[in-house]
């Protein structure tokens, strides 16, 4: 308990750019429009990306990239399956992937790249390392690729042969695309 306060400290302490003015200097969020969010964020509580989602002052997808470059971390819009180790997902259930929007992908470099909605979501990434029994490397990405790629992989788990036939059926189109 004690190693996840400390992590939990760490990630929070470090001295990190602010999201304010990566938004602006990203994505030419202006000072007014910053101003607006504190002020309701001030007034009502919550994460600044959460507030500024909640005003529609920014997407989803340009509140992740910031706060990658805030946290250090990699951000990838886009997943797909083949990037995916099956044998890897099969060890989680996949409720608890859904409820806390993480996905292992793979192993590399000694730990498992894992795709996140959320840089702050330690709790459910630390219950990956202590399952699978290796570090995590965490990579944001949006809710919506997050979970299409989740339920696509799980889908092929269980449905091998439909995945393949699928895939089969793509090609087959393609080929007589060509013709």
């Amino acid at each position: 308990m004690s190693e996840q306060l400390d992590n939990d400290q760490s990630i929070l302490s470090v001295r990190r750019p602010l999201l304010g003015r990566i938004l602006g200097e990203k994505f030419n969020l202006l000072d007014s429009k910053l101003e607006e969010a504190l002020a309701y964020q001030h007034e009502k509580g919550g994460l600044l990306g959460e507030v500024l989602l909640h005003l529609r002052l920014l997407r989803e997808e340009q509140v992740l990239e910031a706060l990658a470059q805030q946290f250090e971390m990699s951000w990838v819009p886009q997943l797909d399956t083949t990037h995916v180790d099956h044998e890897l997902i099969k060890k989680i259930p996949i409720a608890f992937c859904r409820r806390y929007r993480v996905l292992p992908l793979r192993y590399e470099e000694g730990a498992i790249l894992t795709a996140s909605t959320d840089p702050l979501e330690t709790v459910a990434l630390d219950d990956l390392r202590l399952l699978l029994g290796k570090p995590i490397k965490p990579i944001l990405t949006t809710s919506v690729a997050l979970l299409a790629c989740l339920n696509r992989a799980y889908d092929e788990i269980a449905n091998p042969a439909g995945a393949e036939q699928v895939m089969e059926d793509i090609a087959a189109n393609q080929s007589l695309d060509q013709l």
